[in-house]
């Protein structure tokens, strides 16, 4: 038999019978996945599945055939694919553009953009703004990182926390008594988007 799917479905079929199988790969287990592709008699392709934390658990499933996988996603940076694995994924403008749709889709229409200092970064940035703008969004604000360990910098200085304590102190000094910060909700942004390479 083969496989192959249609969107998020594989389809299995013997080619003697003429007969198709099925199979909603977002629904079924990893298990189940795996069984259906160890009964194949022939070596199947399974084109599947979309979601990237079932195909990392099925990535590391140990009883898979040497059939072969079209992964419809990528593994993370840090997994390598089994020998018999393709994996296509959108680009990171395809994945920005994608996301500013939805972002605007929920309604927020002023958003603080934090992003990698890097190559990736910069194309991300600009397919999101480029979309966002087009769509009647605004960018408030951008800021960069440079490691993905810590971003407390980055987001505060996209939020002005910095310039809020230097005017706290400034009003204290000219007032000639001590004061002190109230935190208070920004009212010029409806969302944060934290752009990363690596989730």
């Amino acid at each position: 038999g083969t496989t192959a799917t249609h969107g998020d479905r594989v389809i299995g079929g013997d080619d003697a019978a003429g007969s198709l199988t099925i199979v909603d790969t977002a629904s079924e287990s990893i298990d189940e996945l795996v069984r259906l592709m160890n009964e194949s008699v022939t070596p199947p392709t399974l084109i599947g599945p979309l979601q990237k934390d079932k195909l990392d658990a099925l990535a590391r499933a140990p009883r898979l055939t040497s059939g072969k996988i079209i992964a419809l996603n990528s593994l993370e940076g840090s997994s390598l694919p089994p020998p018999n694995w393709i994996q296509l994924s959108l680009s990171p403008e395809a994945q920005a553009t994608a996301l500013a749709e939805q972002v605007y889709a929920a309604q927020a229409r002023r958003v603080i953009i934090i992003r990698p200092l890097s190559d990736w970064g910069a194309r991300t940035l600009v397919a999101f703004t480029e979309t966002w703008n087009h769509l009647g969004g605004q960018v408030v604000t951008t800021a960069t990182y440079r490691g993905q360990t810590d971003y407390e910098t980055a987001i505060q200085a996209a939020l002005g926390v910095a310039d809020s304590t230097v005017r706290r102190r400034e009003l204290g000094r000219a007032a000639g008594h001590s004061t002190y910060l109230q935190n208070r909700r920004r009212q010029d942004l409806d969302a944060i988007i934290l752009l990363a390479s690596y989730p």
